[in-house]
């Protein structure tokens, strides 16, 4: 396989955002580094695509219509409580440094070099990390129009 090839054997990621532009980048970017890429546009698409396909880590955005990533993060959790979850998001407030934390968290923007180090390193641990989704707050990332 070429450098800029999609994998075909890599882990399996599903990428969540409803940002089309960041869906094609991160997908671009870990193709070329032996990942597979599954995209969904919102939390919905992504728990369809969860019910039918053995993912290995779900990435997703924190703010999204509908359902917020981690609303979705926490029913992805009770439904396959060892898929690693990372989260990605614009908004980097105190609060959302509260929630996360480096091994599960990514600023938007970010480098492909910081993305793909983050998702190999997830897909590499065991433990605690495979099993992190932020507690419930009172005041929840809830969903952004």
């Amino acid at each position: 396989m070429k450098r800029d090839e999609p994998a075909e054997h890599g882990p399996l990621v599903l990428l969540v955002d409803d940002d089309p532009l960041v869906l094609l980048t991160a997908q671009r970017a870990l193709e070329r580094h032996g990942f597979r890429v599954s995209v969904a546009n919102n939390a919905s698409e992504a728990l369809s695509i969860l019910e039918d396909t053995a993912v290995e880590l779900m990435l997703t955005d924190v703010l999204m219509p509908q359902m917020s990533g981690i609303t979705l993060a926490k029913i992805v959790h009770a439904r396959f409580p060892s898929l690693p979850v990372i989260f990605m998001s614009g908004f980097v407030g105190d609060h959302a440094i509260d929630l996360f934390n480096e091994r599960n968290f990514i600023p938007k923007p970010f480098s492909y070099r910081h993305l793909v180090a983050l998702v190999t390193g997830a897909l590499s641990q065991d433990g605690p990390f495979r099993r992190q989704v932020p507690a419930s707050t009172s005041h929840d990332l809830g969903a952004s129009a």
